[in-house]
């Protein structure tokens, strides 16, 4: 069961999801930022994922404010996808821009500078994100931070190489990662959502899933119709100790955890591409690859276990791969790790 609170009359033209879990230290200036921008034709939908801290009292507090903030809960815990969801389909605007709680824009005009390509009706617009570690931008963050080089590489892979996509372009551009498989930095219309969020329901329905960009951006290139590439870094992407992302770095049972769930996600979209496949020739290898280094990310960070137990883990987790090549090629950094400093078992690594 869900609740929503302070429904708005008027739609607006951009609704802003933000999925708040737990992220009270943060959350005041996020929604000050917003609230500040000199474009006010918008709406904050906050979903609360079960929070245990004070995230909840301090958007009420916003709320008897201002009349921009919709806020709807979740009656337990379940993970952030399906957190997006439910904001997706408790918004109004024409598009949506997906936040964080951590988040903020980078200057008080940047609805302003988006709101001005609504009237050109295009299903997805991109812009950039700006990448801040501790509060630096990556280039000028501790290079012997573990999320350094992560970051460095996703900044460069946010980066389109056509002002315009057709469709196809479009998923294949977001399937190898050019577009930053993340769902920041970019502004879509929120009919294309709302198919995207049927299509993935399935998913949402099984799965307290926290992996929710590979899987929702994949379900929103099957509806896009057009692209159109803004030239504006507008979003600061925030990574620090409280990060989620982080929680792969203090904690194994987390990094597994998470690794299932991008193992459910690859599975059921996997199979989907597979069955769609032969009508829209989209490729399969750059949307492996694509999942293979985000799970990399994770187990590449966890120190209890041995670099075999993540070879056996990263491979066991793609079974379900049509070709043995690909799943090799995804796993092929921890393997590789495995081999130089274990003692491997026949089978474990497979083919390799």
């Amino acid at each position: 069961m869900t609740l929503c609170i302070l429904a708005l009359t008027v739609e607006p033209q951009i609704s802003l999801v933000l999925t708040v879990y737990n992220q009270a230290k943060y959350l005041n200036d996020t929604l000050t930022n917003l609230l500040l921008q000199t474009y006010q034709d918008f709406e904050i939908v906050c979903v609360n994922d079960a929070s245990t801290d004070n995230s909840v009292e301090i958007i009420q507090e916003l709320m008897e404010k201002t009349d921009k903030i919709v806020l709807v809960h979740q009656e337990y815990n379940r993970g952030t996808l399906n957190t997006r969801v439910l904001g997706i389909r408790s918004s109004r605007g024409k598009y949506i821009i997906q936040f964080d709680p951590d988040d903020s824009f980078t200057s008080y005009t940047v609805l302003e500078e988006l709101s001005a390509y609504i009237e050109y009706d295009i299903d997805f617009y991109h812009f950039n994100e700006v990448w801040l570690v501790n509060g630096l931008p990556i280039q000028q963050c501790d290079r012997t931070d573990p999320l350094q080089p992560i970051c460095y590489d996703d900044q460069i892979w946010a980066n389109p190489r056509h002002d315009f996509l057709t469709r196809d372009q479009l998923q294949l551009e977001l399937m190898s990662g050019q577009l930053g498989y993340l769902v920041h930095g970019k502004m879509i219309k929120r009919s294309v959502y709302l198919q995207a969020t049927d299509f993935i329901q399935p998913l949402v329905d099984r799965y307290s899933i926290y992996e929710d960009d590979c899987s929702l951006m994949f379900g929103v290139s099957l509806y896009i119709e057009s692209y159109k590439k803004i030239n504006l870094y507008g979003y600061n992407y925030n990574i620090h100790p409280d990060s989620v992302i982080r929680d792969a770095q203090k904690s194994t049972k987390f990094a597994i955890q998470f690794v299932k769930d991008n193992r459910a996600a690859f599975i059921f979209i996997n199979f989907n591409i597979m069955t769609k496949r032969r009508r829209s020739g989209l490729p399969i290898a750059p949307f492996t690859i694509t999942y293979g280094m985000h799970t990399q990310y994770f187990l590449r960070r966890i120190t209890t276990l041995s670099w075999m137990q993540k070879c056996e883990l990263c491979t066991s987790s793609y079974l379900y791969m049509q070709s043995v090549q690909n799943y090799i090629d995804m796993c092929s950094y921890i393997c590789q790790r495995s081999i130089q400093t274990d003692f491997i078992e026949k089978g474990v690594c497979y083919e390799y």
